[in-house]
């Protein structure tokens, strides 16, 4: 089975990677297990920064660490598995005396009689002259080389540019990268050229999918630390080349307690093969020359022929099969067929995309009615605890407690606050997720959160037209400073001196479009229905992932949310992860301000009954506002979040702002 998960996993130790391998099996094509497909199975084992530690690495008994202790694993790996890939990741060299007075000669002799397969360049490859690093190629008696690196000859510093491994008749590719940052925090011989990682892995990807090569791992030594801007990280190679199944990654010495899966095409892959006989995967950014498909004619009669004339082992059954179509907003043509698709009946299709939203000129015809669209966000509350080990068992037991309205044991209360925190600082960006999960490093997952902000900047410039995009840039980067205001109405001036609608109004709705930010509009009375009386003109912008707000801060502000030592910025960081989780819930965001004196931050609907939200993060939850909508407007409920306990009065229900979550959600 082609599994098409992309997986970087940085870790310091040995790590074993078991999974089963369908043969020739298209990229495109998935059947379910036991549907008569031969399976291979092949155990990966890597490392990453050996930095020379030749010997135990502690003085517990038995000790652990060295390679002694790494050969015996390996052994018994062998010993009960027929088919054993072994790689390192880089930085064999530096790091002990022993080896580094000896050239890390021992470490390759060491390497050799374990058996590797193959080892990637690290950074400290270069940390001695090129004779050095020749002599240790020569050495190993294995293949040791870069993909990205060139000598003065034209050939690659290894002297390959790949390998290709066969195993009962299953091919797998395997290329190796090294991070540029080598050229400024190494030695590398000036005769060397390092090419683009990106650039380098396409091209080597290219020729191992024009050799039949149906499963690919790329073995790099680049981190996941954005440690400049110019820094590509293992999750932007990921996400850049989509023909890369597998990332074993070096450098950043992260160590994840599990592998981590890129992109949302893993998800809907995953539910085709619990669900489905059969399915069949177009990607149109992977294998552009499937956008050919829909050129012609989009009734079903003729896509099947297409499909099937140019997807090797292509099933299309009627009734068992889904129809995949991945990066759909790279053929525009191919979402007009979705309508023809539904019409037919005889397949489920799913179709998914990055930026659906802001591409729309470019389809030709749109399906309207005939397509039910779902929006992944990034995690929510609730899918945050549950990555963060709290069982949906105990979720159940806080949710008892909000129904009922009963005060949450001292000691549950103050671990959800504590949790509440991490979320507000961590967000719900699933790499940014996983990091935190596996680290609990503050300054690590700020890294990554600063690598997804300089994503939304490139997709700004690669997909906004023309001179929208150094506004979107800007309205981007102002939101910040509107929510530092006690006035938090969106403000054109606030983005550029003299900034109108006019000019800037268009760019804000990309962001809008792209799913970057949400709009809360402000009421011009609060009664219902709140999308009749709602003001275009006025309305609060508010950040999707409040991660990544925090990242938008300087460095350190992180701990501050956990130490609560903001002031009052704190309070725009509090309402932004509420308007996040309601967001997150499918509820549309009104507020409600009059003369700049009366504000309530949310206005939802809840029981039939508009009701008013106000979020607290001080102690100090008495409110003016809410005393006075009420008695002015006949608002006949109202909801305080804030630190402390539930509570509340007959008209007013106090809740931990970790609660927001169930109130998100119950019916309006």
């Amino acid at each position: 089975m082609k599994q098409t998960k992309k997986i970087p996993v940085a870790i310091t130790a040995l790590l074993l990677l078991v999974f089963s391998l369908a043969a020739g099996c298209d990229s495109g094509d998935y059947t379910r297990s036991g549907a008569g497909i031969e399976t291979h199975k092949l155990v990966l084992l890597h490392t990453n920064d050996h930095h020379g530690t030749l010997m135990p690495t502690t003085t517990d008994d038995p000790a652990l660490g060295g390679v002694a202790q790494r050969a015996t694993f390996i052994k018994n790996v062998r010993a009960e598995n027929d088919h054993v890939l072994l790689v390192d990741a880089g930085d064999i060299n530096t790091g002990t005396p022993l080896s580094n007075m000896n050239s890390a000669e021992p470490d390759i002799n060491a390497y050799n009689l374990m058996g590797y397969d193959m080892a990637v360049f690290g950074n400290h490859e270069f940390d001695k002259p090129l004779s050095t690093l020749e002599d240790q190629i020569a050495l190993a008696n294995f293949p040791f080389f870069s993909s990205n690196i060139k000598m003065s000859g034209g050939g690659f510093l290894g002297g390959r540019q790949y390998l290709i491994k066969d195993y009962g008749g299953f091919k797998v590719g395997i290329i190796g990268l090294t991070t540029l940052r080598s050229k400024l925090i190494a030695r590398p011989d000036p005769s060397l050229t390092f090419i683009n990682e990106i650039q380098a892995a396409q091209d080597a990807v290219a020729e191992l999918q024009a050799a039949g090569v149906p499963l690919i791992i790329a073995v790099t030594h680049m981190g996941i630390i954005k440690e400049t801007p110019d820094f590509i990280t293992s999750y932007e190679l990921a996400a850049a080349v989509p023909g890369i199944d597998i990332i074993v990654d070096g450098h950043s010495h992260s160590r994840f307690s599990h592998p981590d899966q890129v992109g949302k095409t893993y998800i809907v892959e995953r539910f085709a093969r619990e669900n489905y006989k059969h399915s069949v995967t177009l990607n149109f950014e992977k294998n552009p020359a499937y956008k050919v498909i829909f050129d012609g004619d989009l009734d079903t009669e003729s896509l099947i022929r297409q499909i099937t004339l140019r997807v090797p082992g292509a099933e299309l059954v009627p009734g068992s099969t889904l129809l995949f179509l991945d990066e759909i907003q790279s053929c525009p043509r191919a979402r007009t067929a979705l309508k023809f698709l539904t019409q037919d009946g005889r397949f489920d299709v799913i179709a998914s995309g990055s930026l659906l939203g802001i591409n729309y000129k470019e389809v030709p015809s749109y399906p309207v009615g005939y397509v039910e669209h779902l929006v992944m966000h990034s995690l929510d509350f609730e899918e945050f605890l549950w990555a963060s080990g709290v069982s949906p068992g105990s979720v159940g037991d806080i949710r008892e407690y909000f129904e009922k309205k009963r005060a949450v044991p001292a000691a549950m209360h103050e671990r959800m606050m504590e949790l509440f925190k991490e979320y507000i600082v961590v967000g719900g960006m699933p790499s940014a997720v996983d990091v935190f999960t596996a680290t609990h490093d503050f300054a690590e997952t700020f890294r990554i959160q600063k690598a997804i902000l300089a994503d939304y900047t490139d997709d700004i410039a690669k997909y906004a037209e023309g001179a929208e995009k150094a506004k979107a840039r800007a309205c981007f980067l102002s939101i910040p400073r509107h929510l530092s205001k006690d006035y938090k109405k969106f403000q054109y001036s606030i983005v550029e001196r003299g900034g109108t609608a006019r000019r800037f109004g268009g760019s804000l709705m990309w962001l809008y479009d792209a799913g970057v930010i949400a709009f809360c509009h402000n009421l011009s009375i609060p009664e219902l229905p709140f999308e009749g009386n709602a003001r275009s003109d006025a309305f609060k912008v508010y950040m999707c992932d409040t991660g990544l707000l925090m990242a938008m801060l300087e460095e350190g502000s992180q701990q501050d949310v956990i130490d609560g030592n903001l002031g009052i910025y704190k309070g725009a960081i509090y309402e932004n992860i509420i308007a996040d989780i309601f967001h997150k819930a499918g509820r549309k965001l009104y507020y409600f301000e009059q003369n700049g004196k009366l504000e309530i931050d949310f206005f939802i609907r809840r029981d039939k009954t508009a009701t008013a939200v106000e979020v607290k993060s001080a102690d100090n939850t008495k409110s003016k506002s809410m005393d006075a909508v009420i008695a002015r407007y006949g608002v006949k409920r109202g909801i305080r979040l804030s630190t402390k306990n539930v509570g509340g009065t007959e008209v007013v229900d106090s809740f931990p702002l970790y609660m927001a979550m169930f109130i998100a959600e119950a019916k309006a």
